[in-house]
């Protein structure tokens, strides 16, 4: 059987498909029946244009801070120009959503403000790409309540490792996906 998310991923350039998350994506998500879809972290709109043609039918939309993408890409999606780690933002938005994936900032404080302020809009799957290895992985592991814990699952990118500085300190390791399935 054919992996749609590895094709669409391919053609649309989505560094999805280099970190080789399309085979999470197939595993967990599959064919389940998605309507609606808020992506956060657009960037250059590779992913937008990816989910709408994995589900045609889903009302989708995007959250960036920086307007980086083709402006025609707000003719075909709602996106709201806004940071997704603060809270007073994140309450505007006052609907939920079949899935929410988190690929705006990579850094695990980020990721965890973003979860806190989506998570529970997020009505059948969650999902944080780009953890940035164990060091990401086990600080957002710390601080989410054990109830969302027990819904994750963790894979880690194919793709090469990466150099990353924290702290003054240099370390080379892969990016972690976290998918919550709600469902």
């Amino acid at each position: 059987m054919e992996n749609v998310y590895e094709q669409i991923f391919l053609e649309e350039k989505c560094d999805k498909h280099y970190h080789r998350y399309h085979e999470y994506y197939d595993l967990i998500v599959g064919k389940t029946d998605i309507s609606s879809v808020l992506d956060i972290g657009v960037c250059w709109g590779d992913s937008l244009r990816a989910w709408r043609r994995i589900w045609p039918n889903a009302e989708i939309e995007g959250i960036d801070l920086f307007r980086q993408y083709d402006l025609k890409l707000e003719e075909q999606f709602k996106i709201y120009n806004i940071d997704s780690t603060k809270r007073h933002l994140a309450d505007e938005i006052e609907k939920q959503y079949d899935i929410i994936i988190d690929d705006g900032d990579h850094h695990w404080k980020a990721q965890l403000a973003t979860f806190e302020n989506y998570y529970h809009k997020a009505k059948k799957f969650y999902v944080i790409e780009d953890v940035i290895g164990d060091y990401g992985l086990e600080r957002l592991k710390h601080f989410i309540p054990s109830h969302a814990l027990d819904k994750a699952m963790v894979f880690d990118s194919k793709a090469r490792q990466r150099r990353f500085e924290f702290n003054g300190k240099t370390i080379i390791t892969n990016y972690k996906f976290m998918i919550f399935d709600k469902s």
